[in-house]
């Protein structure tokens, strides 16, 4: 099965390289995809000097176009979802394809401090807790992917 990563990125140009280097050193073989969202510092450069293909909007659209724009053109059987910034941790891309044998979605989850600011984090954790009562299933980070 070949594997997308889709990275929608915004102003990122100094964390992409780096990110992008670790995801082909988990996935060798995978397709990297970045949708660089209206980006002023020269993202989409970065990201194609890394080896990954580009997709750009032309003004910065959001997060969540950016996502769907990836997952439109992937060309993967198997989407991986991640963040430009290095707050998600490529090392894990092979547990979570694992992962991906058994269940029709993964979803990671961050570890703590490793996102946002103090005030997104408790807001998140109050989430987390409300939609782990309602699904009766333990959920420990609802804004991941």
């Amino acid at each position: 099965m070949k594997v997308s990563v889709v990275i929608p990125a915004h102003n990122e140009h100094e964390s992409l390289p780096v990110v992008i280097r670790n995801i082909y050193k988990q996935v060798p073989d995978c397709e990297v995809l970045v949708v660089d969202d209206g980006s002023t510092d020269g993202t989409a450069e970065a990201a194609k000097s890394a080896g990954a293909r580009v997709i750009k909007h032309p003004y910065n659209i959001g997060n969540g176009a950016a996502v769907k724009t990836g997952i439109r053109h992937a060309d993967g059987d198997i989407i991986v979802l991640m963040d430009g910034d290095g707050q998600h941790d490529p090392e894990d891309i092979p547990d979570l394809l694992k992962q991906s044998e058994h269940f029709d979605m993964v979803v990671g989850a961050r570890k703590p401090g490793t996102h946002a600011n103090i005030l997104r984090r408790m807001a998140n954790a109050v989430y987390n807790t409300l939609a782990s009562l309602v699904t009766g299933v333990k959920i420990k980070d609802l804004t991941s992917g």
